[in-house]
């Protein structure tokens, strides 16, 4: 009877030191999800926005952007107003006589939001890639654009050179073998491109 009731003693013990141990250890975990640094802010409707409290004209923001600039009131900027090129649906791909379809601000468009490899047939010969490079309206808006795009690029945003350089490199690289349009490897061709190769 003594072994039991020491047996008892001990399973008492441990039971008494896990349930405190238990205890502390939720303690603990209640106290380590107390977010540290959050900043507590008021529910809104409660505390007025920041640019309330700075704008000191009592103008309705309903006028308009016009009756706005009458009074002085700039707090909003006009709705931008989409381009219908944008609104355009950007297709999969594109073929040389898609192209030479548009006209050259269609084409810049088109070029400046599409990659290289959306042509289909950028680095082969056939009728549609011969009128196009013929085309000297089109390449001239190719390289200025390029030139433009050139010169506003930043290390995020490419503004879609990629494109453009590749088809100038596919006109260069079809000109060489094809004499068809050997006027595209001349001198004075490659003079023009020039400029938009410096940025």
């Amino acid at each position: 009877m003594n072994k039991k009731s020491k047996i008892n003693k001990v399973m008492l013990s441990i039971s008494t030191m896990t349930l405190s141990l238990g205890a502390i250890q939720t303690n603990v975990s209640a106290e380590e999800k107390v977010p540290y640094n959050v900043l507590h802010s008021k529910p809104v409707g409660i505390e007025k926005p920041v640019d309330e409290i700075g704008h000191v004209s009592k103008v309705e923001e309903t006028l308009s952007f016009q009756e706005r600039l009458k009074v002085g009131d700039f707090s909003q900027r006009p709705a931008s107003i989409m381009k219908s090129s944008e609104v355009k649906q950007i297709k999969e791909s594109y073929s040389m006589a898609d192209l030479n379809k548009m006209n050259n601000q269609e084409l810049v468009e088109t070029l400046g939001s599409i990659k290289w490899n959306q042509i289909t047939d950028l680095f082969q010969f056939n009728e549609d890639a011969k009128a196009f490079y013929k085309d000297k309206g089109k390449m001239q808006a190719v390289i200025d654009e390029l030139a433009h795009r050139g010169s506003t690029f930043t290390k995020d945003d490419s503004k879609g050179i990629q494109t453009f350089t590749e088809v100038l490199r596919s006109a260069f690289y079809l000109a060489f073998y094809n004499n068809e349009l050997s006027d595209l490897n001349e001198r004075s061709f490659q003079d023009k491109c020039l400029p938009s190769l410096k940025f």
